[in-house]
């Protein structure tokens, strides 16, 4: 269901967060694209029953994707603040998602 995707995704936020600050950059990338992937999982669904929520979402999908990919270059970099930063990102475009679908 949306709402169990929505508690995986928040699962993975947490541990998201808890690897960059702890510095444990060389994860995040796996971290990063989990989240995409339970994104892309929850717009599917929550989509299929609203093709008005289905458009909304797509542009939204598109931004965590980005956002997974600079999350990846970042961590290979060694960029911490970057990462903090990129991280900060993430959440708010995952908070418009969650409005989106909830």
């Amino acid at each position: 269901t949306v709402q169990e995707i929505w508690t995986q995704i928040a699962e993975e936020q947490v541990k998201l967060s808890t690897t960059i600050e702890n510095g444990q950059l060389k994860d995040v990338h796996h971290l990063a694209f989990a989240i995409r992937d339970l994104v892309v999982a929850l717009a599917d669904k929550a989509g299929a029953s609203s093709p008005a929520v289905a458009q909304k979402l797509k542009d939204l999908v598109e931004q965590v994707g980005a956002s997974a990919s600079k999350l990846d270059e970042l961590g290979d970099a060694g960029n911490l603040s970057g990462a903090q930063a990129e991280l900060a990102k993430l959440d708010t475009i995952l908070k418009g998602i969650k409005t989106a679908t909830m």
